[in-house]
C-alpha cells in the first residue's frame, strides 16, 4: 500500500512571511477604519477644552525670605543631632516652618486683610471670584451677626434697584467684633428689594450696598456674597501653605499658598511675609520688655526704700547735728556694706537656681527662662553647658513629635536621654546651690564679726552708721538697675528682625488645569480608544474575510482560487460580466478545478 502526497498540500505544509504580514494587516485596519481615530481624537479635546472652560483654575503665588539663624539664641546649632540626620540649618527651618505655618500665624494675616466677605459675579456655568475692581462694595455691622459661607444673590435691576435674596437650610451666625460664633439661623428665605446704601437688617446678617471707589454702581448683573470667619479663612489658607527651603545648608525658604483668586494668594503671601517679620520682632523685643519690666518693679521698691532712709538721714542730723564718722568706724562700715552687697548677690543667684529648679522639676524650663534675668552670666561653665544641653534636647523632641508622633523609635530613646539630661541638671544646680549656701554662710560669719566691732564704737556713730550702710546698700542696688535698665534699652532699640523679604509676593500662571498636559493626553485617549476598539472587534471576529486569514486558519490545504465579491444584484454574473474581475475569477477557479490530479 502505497502513500502519495498532494502536491498542493506539500507546497503549503510550511509557510514563510517576510515578517510584514501583521504589519500590513494593522496598517489595513487603521486605514479603513480611519474615521474612528478622527472622531474620538476631535471628541476628546472637546471634552478637555470644555473641561478648561468651566473648571477654576488654580494659582500659586510665593515669595523670597532670608532667615538668619543666631548662633547665641540657637541651642541646636552646637550639635548635630544623633541618629536622626538633620543639620542645625535643617532643624531651625523645621521650627520656623511649624510657626509659619501655625494657626495663630496664618490668623494674624487674616485679620490684617479685608477677607471676611467674598465677591461672586455668577456665569452660566461657573461662578468667578472677585477682588480688585469690585463693582459694589458691602459695608457691615461688625456688631450684629452675620450669615456665614451662605451665597446671600444680589441682582442689579434696570430701574437701578437691587434684589437681594437668601435661601438657605440653616447656617451659623458670626460676631466679627467678638471673633466667635454666636448661634444658628435655621431655614431662610429672604427676598427684598432696595436701593443704593439702604441697610438690610435681618436677624442673620446686617449690611448695605454701597459704590464702589469710583462712586459707580452696575446697570445689571448677577451676584453673590458669602461672609467668612477670619478662623475659618486662617484655617483654610493655612492648609495651602507651603515652605521650602532653598537647600539644606541655605537660609533662604520660599513661603507659597494656592487658591482660585490669584489677587488674594498676592495679599495672602505677602502679608503672612511681613506678619513674620513683626513676630520675630516682637519675640526679641518681647524678652527685653520682660527685663525692663521686671528691672523696673525692681527700681520703684528700691527707689522707695531709698527715700525713706535719705528721710532718715536727714532727720538724724537735724537732731543730732553733723555727724563726721572716725576714720576706723567708717572702714568697718565700708566692709559691712561690701560684704551685705556681696549676700544680697548670693540670695539673687540662690533665688535664680531656685526658678530653674522648678521649672526643671515642673518640665516648663525654656529658652527665655534660661536668658531672661542678668544672673544667668554668673553661672558656672559646666552648669551653663548642662542647661544648653537639655534645652537643646526638648527642642528636638518636640520637633520629633509633631512630625511623626509619639510612635518614633528614636523618640523613646531621646525621652531618656532628656530624663537623664534633667537628672544631671539638677545634681549641678543643687551643687551649686550648697556653694552659694557655703560661701553665704562664711560671709555672713564674718559680717557678724565686723558687727561684733561695730558694736564697740558709740551708740550715736553705730546709729548713724547703720543709716549709712543701708544708704549705700540701696544706692548701689538702684545704680546696678538703672545701669541693667539702660543696658536693656540700648538692646531693645537696636533689635532688628532675623527675617528678611527678598522678593516680594508674586502669582504665576495657573497650575491647574495644565492646558498642554492635558491635551496632549486627550489625543493620545483619542486615539487609544479606536486602537482597542478595534482589537477587541478583531478578537471577537468569527468570519474569514481575506486570503490570509484562511491560510493562518489551515495552511495545509491549498487555495484553489479567489472570488471577489458581487456588488451588483445579477446572479449570472459570469455571463452577464464575462468582461469583468469577478468573471475572471471564476473562469480561473474552473481551469484550476480541472487540473487537479486525483490520489487515491
Amino acid at each position: 500500500m502505497s502513500s502519495n502526497v498532494n502536491p498542493y498540500m506539500q507546497n503549503n505544509a510550511v509557510k514563510s512571511g517576510d515578517g510584514f504580514g501583521d504589519i500590513r494587516k494593522i496598517i489595513r485596519l487603521i486605514l479603513k477604519n480611519w474615521y474612528l481615530f478622527v472622531i474620538f481624537v476631535v471628541l476628546s479635546l472637546s471634552v478637555v477644552w470644555t473641561y478648561h472652560r468651566y473648571t477654576l483654575p488654580l494659582y500659586r503665588s510665593s515669595v523670597t525670605m532670608l532667615f538668619k539663624i543666631n548662633p547665641e539664641r540657637d541651642f541646636s546649632r552646637s550639635v548635630i543631632t544623633e541618629g536622626f540626620g538633620l543639620s542645625s540649618e535643617m532643624k531651625s527651618f523645621e521650627n520656623q516652618r511649624f510657626i509659619i505655618r501655625s494657626h495663630a500665624m496664618a490668623l494674624r494675616a487674616i485679620d490684617r486683610l479685608d477677607f471676611g466677605v467674598a465677591y461672586f459675579v455668577k456665569g452660566r456655568v461657573k461662578d468667578t471670584e472677585l477682588y480688585s475692581n469690585l463693582p459694589f462694595k458691602i459695608e457691615f455691622d461688625s456688631l450684629h451677626p452675620q450669615l456665614l459661607n451662605v451665597p446671600i444673590d444680589i441682582s442689579f435691576l434696570d430701574d437701578k434697584k437691587i434684589r437681594v435674596s437668601v435661601t438657605t437650610e440653616g447656617g451659623s451666625t458670626h460676631s466679627f467684633a467678638e471673633s466667635r460664633d454666636v448661634g444658628y439661623s435655621g431655614p431662610l428665605q429672604f427676598k427684598k428689594t432696595i436701593s443704593i446704601n439702604e441697610e438690610i437688617i435681618h436677624p442673620a446678617f446686617s449690611f448695605k450696598i454701597v459704590a464702589n471707589g469710583n462712586g459707580r454702581i452696575p446697570t445689571k448683573g448677577e451676584y453673590y456674597i458669602k461672609f467668612n470667619s477670619h478662623n475659618r479663612l486662617a484655617s483654610r489658607y493655612r492648609s495651602s501653605l507651603n515652605v521650602t527651603p532653598y537647600g539644606e545648608s541655605a537660609s533662604i525658604i520660599f513661603i507659597s499658598a494656592t487658591g482660585h483668586q490669584p489677587q488674594k494668594l498676592v495679599r495672602f503671601v505677602q502679608t503672612i511675609s511681613e506678619e513674620i517679620v513683626e513676630n520675630n520682632l516682637e519675640r526679641k523685643n518681647d524678652m527685653a520688655n520682660r527685663s525692663i519690666s521686671f528691672i523696673q518693679h525692681q527700681l520703684s521698691v528700691v527707689e522707695d526704700t531709698l527715700s525713706v532712709i535719705q528721710q532718715k538721714i536727714i532727720q538724724f542730723r537735724q537732731q543730732h547735728g553733723f555727724v563726721m564718722p572716725t576714720e576706723m568706724s567708717q572702714r568697718l562700715s565700708n566692709d559691712y556694706f561690701d560684704e551685705t552687697r556681696r549676700v544680697r548677690e548670693l540670695d539673687s543667684q540662690y533665688s535664680y537656681l531656685q526658678l530653674i529648679s522648678d521649672r526643671l522639676q515642673a518640665d516648663t524650663l525654656d529658652e527665655d527662662d534660661f536668658l531672661l534675668p542678668a544672673f544667668s552670666d554668673n553661672l558656672s561653665s559646666l552648669l551653663s553647658s548642662l542647661i544648653t544641653e537639655h534645652l537643646m534636647l526638648v527642642k528636638e523632641n518636640q520637633l520629633i513629635l509633631s512630625q511623626s508622633g509619639s510612635k518614633n523609635p528614636y523618640q523613646y530613646e531621646l525621652e531618656k536621654k532628656i530624663t537623664h539630661s534633667r537628672n544631671s541638671l539638677l545634681a549641678g544646680i543643687n551643687k551649686q546651690m550648697e556653694n552659694i549656701e557655703l560661701k553665704k554662710s562664711e560671709l555672713i560669719n564674718y559680717k557678724g564679726k565686723i558687727s561684733n566691732e561695730i558694736s564697740k564704737l558709740p551708740e550715736l556713730e553705730k546709729e548713724y552708721l547703720a543709716l549709712e550702710r543701708t544708704h549705700k546698700l540701696n544706692d548701689a542696688i538702684y545704680t546696678f538697675l538703672l545701669q541693667k535698665a539702660s543696658e536693656n534699652q540700648i538692646a531693645k532699640a537696636s533689635n532688628v528682625p532675623d527675617n528678611e523679604v527678598l522678593d516680594q509676593a508674586t502669582v504665576s500662571g495657573p497650575i491647574s488645569p495644565n492646558k498642554r498636559n492635558n491635551y496632549s493626553k486627550g489625543v493620545l485617549i483619542g486615539l487609544i480608544i479606536p486602537v482597542v476598539f478595534i482589537g477587541f472587534k478583531e478578537i471577537l471576529n468569527k468570519k474569514v474575510r481575506t486570503k490570509e486569514e484562511l491560510e493562518n486558519l489551515r495552511f495545509d490545504l491549498p487555495i484553489l482560487g479567489t472570488i471577489l465579491h458581487n456588488e451588483d444584484k445579477s446572479e449570472r454574473v459570469v455571463f452577464d460580466y464575462q468582461n469583468t474581475l469577478i468573471g475572471e475569477s471564476f473562469r480561473s477557479l474552473r481551469a484550476r478545478l480541472r487540473f487537479i490530479p486525483h490520489y487515491s
